[in-house]
């Protein structure tokens, strides 16, 4: 498996911050010869936009596109091509160790 992924985060406000981030993975399996070609490639990217509310909690929306190229995978042949969304919500807590 070859690997290679970049990413940038911009804070656009003092609660708001924007991200971009891709990636590509190519996988050549060692034992296609046994299993037959099952070797393949991904492209992957992401948006997300994230939004502080007080001290505690963050709010992450978010969309990645996602490729995927293995033609002997017979689920991924048909339908290559995926998109999700998704929606984060955190709450951070903190307390010091000890007393």
């Amino acid at each position: 498996m070859d690997s290679a992924s970049a990413s940038v985060r911009q804070q656009m406000t003092r609660s708001l911050s924007g991200s971009l981030a891709g990636g590509y993975v190519q996988n050549d399996v060692l034992a296609s010869v046994l299993a037959g070609n099952i070797n393949g490639h991904t492209v992957s990217g992401t948006a997300s936009l994230q939004q502080e509310f007080g001290q505690h909690i963050n709010l992450q929306l978010g969309y990645t596109r996602l490729h995927q190229d293995y033609s002997s995978v017979a689920v991924l042949a048909a339908t290559p091509n995926t998109n999700r969304e998704f929606v984060s919500i955190s709450y951070q807590f903190s307390r010091p160790l000890g007393r």
